[in-house]
Order: C-alpha cells, then sequence, then structure tokens
C-alpha cells in the first residue's frame, strides 16, 4: 500500500470513528445531567448577562421538601411555589402582586428570584435538547467539558420570557467534576430581531455553577415561614 493510500484509509477511519465518539459523548453528558438532576441539596449562583431586573449574580440554596433560599442585589429571599418573602430593613415581607406592588428598591431583585430556574429540574430538559454534543479533549480545572448547539426551539424554552421571540439558536457548554456530575453549565443563546420599538442583534447569556451537593441545610426563619403561608 502506498502512502497516499494509507493516509486515505486513516482519514477514513478517522470519519467513521467520528458519530461512534459523537453518540459517546452525547451519553456521557446525559449520564451526568442525570445525576446532577438527581441531587436533593445544593447551592447555585445564576449569573444573567443581560437577565431580569439589573441582571447580574443571584445566589441560592436548595434542600428537596424546603422552601428555596436566595440572595440577589444583597436582598435575603425565601421562595415557596408562587410566595416570595424577602428581609428589608430587618424584618420579613411578603411580595406583592396584581394592583399592589413591591418598593422600588427591591423590584430589580424579586425579578431575578422570580425567573430562577432550579439546576436540578433545568439539567433533564437539557439533555433533552442539547445536538452535537463534542467532548474536549483537554480538561479544565480537572474537570470534563462538553460542548453542544441549541437549534431555536430549545433555545426559545432556555431564555426568558422578554427574549423568546426573537431566540434563534444556541449553544451549551457544560463541566463534569469527578463525581461525574455536572457542576456549571452555560447557555448561550443569539437573539435577533424586534424587540418593543428595537432592533437587537446579540446573545444572552446564562451561566449556573453548582456546589455542596448533599450537604445543604435550608433553616427558615419562623417570621419568614409565616410570611410564607
Amino acid at each position: 500500500m502506498t502512502r497516499y493510500h494509507s493516509i486515505l484509509a486513516a482519514c477514513f477511519l478517522c470519519l467513521a470513528s467520528a458519530p461512534v465518539l459523537a453518540a459517546e459523548a452525547a451519553d456521557e453528558l446525559a449520564t451526568a445531567l442525570k445525576k446532577t438532576s438527581s441531587w436533593e441539596s445544593y447551592r447555585f449562583t445564576v449569573d444573567s448577562k443581560p437577565g431580569p431586573g439589573t441582571g447580574g449574580e443571584l445566589e441560592g440554596r436548595y434542600q428537596k421538601g424546603r422552601p428555596l433560599a436566595c440572595k440577589a442585589d444583597r436582598i435575603e429571599f425565601f421562595k415557596q411555589g408562587d410566595a416570595i418573602v424577602y428581609l428589608d430593613g430587618g424584618k420579613w415581607a411578603r411580595s406583592r402582586r396584581g394592583t399592589l406592588s413591591d418598593p422600588l428598591r427591591v423590584l430589580g431583585a424579586v425579578a431575578k428570584v422570580n425567573a430562577v430556574r432550579l439546576p436540578h429540574e433545568e439539567t433533564p430538559a437539557l439533555a433533552k435538547v442539547v445536538r452535537g454534543v463534542k467532548k474536549d479533549e483537554k480538561k479544565e480545572g480537572g474537570r470534563t467539558v462538553y460542548r453542544a448547539d441549541l437549534n431555536a426551539e430549545a433555545a426559545r424554552a432556555l431564555v426568558g420570557t422578554e427574549h423568546k421571540d426573537v431566540a434563534r439558536s444556541g449553544t451549551a457548554q457544560f463541566w463534569v467534576g469527578g463525581d461525574g456530575a455536572v457542576v456549571k453549565y452555560v447557555v448561550t443563546v443569539r437573539v435577533q430581531g424586534r424587540l418593543g420599538n428595537a432592533e437587537i442583534d446579540g446573545t444572552v447569556r446564562r451561566t449556573v455553577t453548582l456546589s455542596d451537593a448533599g450537604s445543604i441545610k435550608v433553616e427558615v426563619p419562623e417570621v419568614a415561614r409565616k410570611a410564607l403561608d
């Protein structure tokens, strides 16, 4: 066999193995996302740019069967179902809806808490919509990195209400830790079209980090609990 034929054969072998490697990467990522979705307690942060309220980061603590604890714009919150309470001036107050409104100073933070998606609930959905999963050859900080594409339908499902009509496509990146669970993911969505009175063409990005799986305890002060009821 000539050198030319050897190179040609090697190329065909690479092309043949590519779908297999892609399928393996997709299966590995699906397993990691499923493991994260099974966590019963954890800590997380969500950084949305741009985002609800004034954008920026939200910190959360989740424990199964307990209200969700959040901190946004340096304000403490608890959320249970649709009910939200916040600490303002040393007192717990319930967020108001309908014709009444919360104080202007808390509106941005309340918007972030209302918009939060619990990572253990979102990760199974992500496993169903990612396409073209690829696994990076090199690890990043000891973590395995996967990259995937999102079609327009998936992109619309993963952005906030304000961007659904202009979401066109997207990408997602996932970092899997040594225990085989996803510990960070970034969803980037291309937005293009008319939003209100403006034409936009750009991206919205949401970065979610997770930690302390299985070790988080959410303690709710009695006054805050009563306000949630």
